[in-house]
């Protein structure tokens, strides 16, 4: 069987999303992340190649290999292994299994590579692009399922909060700017009858 027949048969992959914390848990930053839900992670994807076996399970067939994304774009590196951010204490923190996926080698790599073009590390954004939209991003092309709510929410809930905040001062500029409207008005009304009543004087009564 030559290589290209070969990188095209269908194969069994495990998807497997690796969780890191970015801060010490027991500094305030970490403790207040545990008690609050809403913890600094970073996240990659790791995938391996498996063999079914007789009793049902899967085997992997030789070692995989984890993608995750930051300031620098999108990176391979040994599963597991926890990255070395700047001003971080990041340590492993567990595995979420994401399940099983059929892919060809060949239609693996297209996928790889077309999600690398579209995370560029000049697109980074701690809030609305960071690991944690790639990795959820990937798990779905690849076990079509998203990765867990709580892995992403601190980004998620600052951004709602901001938008809260925006449109609560939206709403406020436009009742501020309608009384402004409502008192000008007011003014040019009262400024208006002023006027009328200075120059048409006292009253004028004919004399017989």
């Amino acid at each position: 069987m030559g290589a290209g027949a070969s990188s095209s048969k269908p194969r069994q992959f495990k998807c497997c999303l690796n969780v890191y914390n970015l801060m010490d848990q027991n500094s305030l930053g970490g403790l207040l992340g545990e008690m609050s839900g809403m913890r600094a992670l970073h996240t990659g994807v790791e995938i391996v190649e498996c063999k079914q076996q007789k009793d049902g399970s899967y085997k992997p067939v030789g070692k995989g290999y984890e993608y995750a994304f930051g300031s620098t774009g999108v990176w391979k590196q040994t599963p597991k292994q926890v990255p070395n951010f700047e001003n971080t204490q990041a340590t492993f923190r567990n595995t979420v299994d994401m399940g099983m996926f059929t892919l060809s080698r060949r239609e693996l790599k297209r996928i790889l590579g077309q999600i690398q073009k579209e995370y560029q590390g000049d697109s980074y954004d701690l809030l609305m692009k960071n690991c944690n939209h790639f990795s959820n991003d990937l798990c779905i092309r690849l076990v079509k399922k998203p990765i867990p709510e709580e892995i992403n929410r601190l980004a998620n809930s600052t951004v709602g909060a901001i938008g809260l905040l925006g449109s609560m001062m939206t709403t406020a500029m436009g009742v501020l700017e309608s009384e402004m409207q409502a008192s000008q008005q007011e003014s040019m009304f009262m400024y208006q009858q002023q006027q009328m009543g200075g120059n048409q004087g006292p009253d004028i009564v004919q004399l017989n």
